[in-house]
């Protein structure tokens, strides 16, 4: 609109107020227009906006929606399922899980692929080595073998359980326990096997023990004694049952100054049945408990 005081020049004041209310509406006309115009701008470019945002969540979830296919695609039609954690039924294959626990079931039967206990029958039938010796005769350890072993060959061995029955410590004359004498009854019987080889003197001897009930009813008695030497320890009397009224030992008497005799079971017999060895009828004493002479004691000497 050109400048308003042209049409106010050279006229009445009717003609002017007439112009000033004509100008008045064109003028609002023209605002009106112009901020219906901005509005109508605004909202188009609102709609642009709103139609790019759209457009990039779209294409955010088909990123997604690949990435989620790619994760948890399987071969074959199988259900599938995402709510927090992630449930995949069927087998995985072909990737890697991580940051994740797995926890595989107590295995509790020998049947079910889940809770198999061996991965195959010939796991089943393996024995561990730490187990050998249950199984097999081993080369070390102490064991129990039952049952008749046959060695084509022979056994090469070499005795053992030797236990000492005499010291050279103490005075001639003095009883050295060495042996306690258990599960004693009628019928229990011992051979006992006895050495002796030093600088001057070698001896050999076979016993035998009747470990009876009653202690004054014991006997005993060499089958074999031979020794030769000027210190033999293994005299017909050196070897002695000892009662203190209570329990019942096996001691050996005190007959030289030096030398170092021996002893071990040889077999031990129960109303017919021959023990194991060890013998459950003798406990060897881990120390020799020197008696003296034996006074308040009851004695019974080998015999011949």
């Amino acid at each position: 609109m050109t400048e308003p005081s042209q049409y106010f020049k050279g006229r009445t004041v009717q003609e002017q107020m007439d112009e000033v209310i004509g100008y008045v509406d064109t003028r609002a006309t023209e605002v009106a227009t112009t901020a219906i115009a901005s509005d109508v701008a605004q909202v188009h470019q609102d709609m642009l906006d709103a139609d790019a945002d759209a457009a990039a969540a779209a294409a955010s979830a088909a990123a997604a929606a690949g990435t989620l296919a790619n994760a948890v695609k399987k071969t074959g039609e199988a259900s599938q399922s995402i709510a927090g954690d992630i449930a995949v039924s069927g087998n995985l294959s072909g990737g890697v899980v991580t940051g994740t626990t797995v926890t595989v079931p107590t295995p509790v039967n020998n049947t079910d692929a889940a809770n198999k206990k061996y991965v195959d029958d010939k796991d089943a039938l393996d024995v561990k080595i730490t187990a050998i010796n249950t199984y097999a005769v081993g080369l070390t350890g102490n064991q129990i073998a039952g049952g008749i072993k046959t060695f084509t060959n022979g056994i090469s061995a070499y005795d053992n359980d030797w236990h000492t029955a005499f010291v050279d410590q103490g005075n001639i004359g003095d009883i050295k326990l060495f042996a306690k004498l258990k599960d004693r009854g009628n019928g229990r019987y011992l051979i006992m096997e006895l050495m002796q080889t030093s600088n001057t003197a070698s001896c050999y001897g076979i016993l035998g023990i009747h470990n009876i009930t009653t202690p004054v009813s014991s006997a005993l008695g060499w089958f074999v004694r031979k020794g030769f030497g000027a210190n033999n320890p293994m005299q017909v009397d050196s070897i002695v049952i000892v009662s203190d009224g209570v329990d019942v030992y096996l001691g050996c008497r005190k007959k030289v100054t030096y030398g170092n005799l021996h002893v071990r079971v040889k077999v031990a017999n129960n109303y017919g049945t021959i023990d194991i060895n060890p013998t459950p009828q003798v406990e060897w004493l881990s120390a020799a408990v020197n008696i003296g002479d034996g006074t308040g004691y009851t004695l019974i000497e080998a015999v011949e």
